[in-house]
């Protein structure tokens, strides 16, 4: 009975004692050298960070610049460091300006979201304000800000492209390859020099009897006759 004492009393002496002096494996990093571990991956992010000298005053903080320098700036309106550092709103498709913290497009306050259904595109003086445009379905924005569809080359923006019909592909915007619909309103790519229901351009038909040659509507059997 006494050596089952003994050996209760010498575990809760043992437990006590690593209590009071943690083992380094079992630290968690919070002592030791798991602790000197942690503090070193620490240092190293926070030696990646920009350093500015002097220090940022107020509430500006220090940014990083692509050069490799540091800025202190006012991340409440910086078109390049919008929000939080390194958030330029043009370069991510988000606004042409900031305010508050927040990128603008145009009269949009809350910008866009910076992906191809919502990217500020910035139209030029004459052309209106900026806007939040959906780039894979804008014919004035198809696939990118300015990527206009050519009406005589497509009818539509889809998934980032300009196409006509059921082609899946723009024609070439010739004389001889335009994208021009038929009677049932089906567009396609057709030779306007010679079809007689878009002759010499599209939606021009032709009359009965008449044919459409070199883009134009003519008799044949006046044209035979040299007439």
């Amino acid at each position: 009975m006494r050596a089952r004492l003994w050996s209760r009393a010498a575990w809760l002496a043992f437990a006590l004692s690593g209590c009071q002096q943690p083992s380094p494996a079992l630290d968690g990093g919070l002592d030791g050298a798991v602790d000197s571990g942690a503090d070193a991956g620490d240092a190293g992010r926070d030696a990646a960070l920009p350093v500015c000298d002097p220090s940022c005053p107020g509430a500006e903080r220090c940014c990083a610049e692509p050069d490799g320098g540091a800025v202190c700036t006012n991340v409440v309106d910086d078109i390049h460091h919008c929000g939080l550092c390194g958030r330029d709103c043009v370069e991510s498709g988000r606004g042409d300006g900031c305010g508050a913290s927040q990128c603008t497009c145009g009269d949009f306050d809350l910008g866009c979201l910076g992906t191809v259904l919502s990217t500020c595109c910035v139209p030029l003086p004459t052309e209106g304000i900026p806007y939040c445009g959906n780039l894979a379905r804008d014919p004035r924005n198809c696939g990118a800000c300015f990527a206009e569809c050519a009406p005589l080359a497509a009818n539509r923006c889809e998934g980032g492209r300009c196409v006509c019909g059921n082609g899946r592909n723009p024609c070439a915007g010739t004389a001889t390859d335009q994208c021009c619909p038929d009677l049932t309103e089906t567009y396609g790519c057709v030779d306007t020099t010679r079809d007689p229901w878009n002759c010499g351009r599209c939606g021009v038909r032709c009359p009965a009897a008449l044919l459409c040659i070199d883009g134009a509507c003519t008799d044949p059997m006046r044209r035979d006759a040299g007439t």
